[in-house]
């Protein structure tokens, strides 16, 4: 990589060095701080190291790094670090829906009712249709779960009419 003259080819290089290498040190030899920020990010990554991210300078690869690591470890609290607040959101719904945590819907504002329907679908639990404020939603909820589960018990639970009979009916 020494040998490159161009610093943006040069700097590439030395990246893809300290990624084969799994070598954090290497990053250091990089000038631009972007590509710097780069190989940080894929370093914590490669080694699963998420105390990484806290010293990457560049906001964007920064909120990528805690992204990552949230994502691959299933860790609601680096999604709380991320600046961007679509990448913010999109973190705390995937791992909702990898974990089927319904705790984890609570960070997700008007898209959480959706949440705990889809975990409740998800894992057949009757018990999370519940926790949603709608009435129409909750009885959906549970009529969803009573078909997936084959539980017939579960169109007692229903207190709307027609969404009753439809659970009856199936």
């Amino acid at each position: 990589c020494s040998l490159i003259k161009d610093k943006d080819v040069r700097d590439g290089c030395v990246a893809e060095l300290a990624k084969a290498k799994k070598d954090l040190k290497v990053c250091e030899l990089i000038v631009s701080e972007t590509t710097k920020a780069y190989c940080q990010e894929e370093l914590a990554v490669i080694n699963n190291d998420h105390s990484i991210c806290s010293n990457i300078k560049d906001k964007y690869w920064k909120d990528i790094c805690n992204y990552n690591l949230a994502v691959k470890n299933n860790k609601e609290l680096y999604c709380s670090l991320i600046g961007d607040e679509t990448q913010k959101f999109t973190c705390f719904e995937t791992i909702a829906y990898a974990t089927n945590n319904p705790i984890t819907c609570e960070f997700l504002g008007d898209k959480k009712e959706i949440c705990i329907f889809t975990i409740a679908r998800q894992t057949k639990n009757p018990e999370l249709c519940g926790q949603l404020t709608n009435a129409v939603n909750k009885n959906a909820c549970i009529l969803k779960v009573a078909k997936l589960s084959n539980n017939r018990g579960l169109c007692e639970k229903i207190n709307i009419k027609p969404i009753k009979e439809d659970c009856l009916g199936y």
